[in-house]
């Protein structure tokens, strides 16, 4: 609250949560003996004069009462002078309450169990893996890898901005820096070593590097790179992008294609994943059309076109190497 006079405010700040009616939503009632009206909370406060005083007050959750996944109420707050009975200020704004069901709870298991597989995979099999590989090999997968990096770092940078202005659209846009050009990258490193585990070493070194970088290791990051190197390696090999080098030799449009299935459903799953985990692990709550958007844009678009920018990039490299 905001005092704009010369002399110091003493009010009442009330609040309470009304459905779609007017009525008081018995399923989030305040708890308190000491409240006469068993529908409102609210606190005394003192604004001084030409100063700003925030007001915070507590909201109860009855899980019994509340038997919906979803509702659409509405949180009425209202000031009243100290000796009046009358509101001087009146504030009622549309209020979402959701509820996370059974769903979200197996699926996020599922996502952990996942990538807790990924984790084994690779401290298991990344020491073997790094024995077959040639010199010359292991220093193409690190420069990829480390490619990875820089764009997935320019993309964090260009997110710090580009968050304060778009909010929740960012990711919109700053994917087609990195699940674009990262795509492509992995993309071409799968044309030029087409061999099971190559892509997943790749994807940990830049998540290596990224987290010496920028301090991103934690948990929930833990959880998203496990999933991403299960998903990666398991349709990268369906693809037949890891089970054989023929593939290499075929057209174009069937080459495409291969990159789009291994790349694209992977990408798919892992950003599946990577939503669950947040709004476990971070509470949010995020609508299911918004959830389908990233997953269509920056989750399969985004790395389908950059699987297309791959395709003449690794022939014109193949030739190259060769």
């Amino acid at each position: 609250m905001r005092n704009g006079s010369d002399q110091p405010w003493n009010v009442m700040v009330r609040a309470r949560t009304l459905t779609g009616e007017g009525t008081p939503e018995p399923a989030l009632a305040p708890r308190l003996r000491d409240q006469q009206d068993q529908h409102q909370v609210g606190a005394l406060l003192e604004v001084p004069a030409h100063s700003d005083v925030t007001v915070r007050l507590p909201v109860w959750v009855d899980p019994e009462v509340l038997t919906t996944t979803r509702l659409a109420l509405q949180r009425e707050v209202v000031v009243v002078p100290l000796g009046s009975t009358e509101p001087v200020a009146r504030s009622v704004r549309p209020w979402v309450v959701a509820r996370a069901g059974t769903g979200l709870s197996l699926a996020f298991g599922l996502t952990t169990a996942i990538s807790l597989l990924g984790l084994a995979m690779a401290a298991l099999g990344g020491r073997r893996l790094l024995s077959r590989l040639t010199t010359t090999e292991l220093v193409t997968i690190a420069l990829f890898g480390s490619l990875t990096f820089v764009v997935a770092t320019a993309s964090q940078l260009l997110g710090h901005g580009l968050g304060a202005v778009l909010g929740p659209f960012a990711p919109f846009v700053t994917g087609w820096i990195d699940e674009t050009f990262r795509t492509c990258l992995l993309a071409t490193l799968v044309t030029l070593i087409p061999r099971p585990g190559v892509v997943a070493l790749a994807a940990v070194l830049g998540w290596l590097l990224r987290g010496v970088a920028l301090g991103s290791l934690h948990p929930g990051d833990l959880l998203y790179l496990g999933n991403v190197v299960v998903w990666l390696e398991c349709w990268l090999w369906i693809a037949g992008l890891t089970r054989s080098v023929s593939w290499r030799e075929e057209s174009r449009v069937r080459r495409l294609l291969r990159l789009i299935v291994g790349f694209g459903i992977a990408n798919v799953g892992a950003s599946a994943a990577g939503l669950v985990s947040s709004m476990v692990l971070y509470r949010l709550w995020l609508d299911p059309r918004y959830a389908a958007a990233l997953l269509a844009g920056p989750g399969f678009l985004y790395v389908a076109f950059g699987c297309w920018l791959a395709v003449d990039f690794a022939a014109s490299l193949r030739k190259v190497e060769a």
